[in-house]
């Protein structure tokens, strides 16, 4: 089976991952800061 990185396609050592190293730093951890930060500012209008 092919086991490729979902987002730049590159070949994954493990067939577990869906995705490579650079790709989930990149995408993922900005993702959860942005969610993170951004459900803080609401909590913080809301009180």
């Amino acid at each position: 089976m092919d086991n490729k990185c979902i987002i730049c396609k590159c070949e994954l050592k493990k067939d577990i991952h869906i995705m490579c190293e650079e790709c989930y730093e990149r995408y993922f951890t900005k993702l959860a800061l942005f969610t993170f930060y951004n459900e803080m500012g609401i909590a913080y209008a809301a009180d």
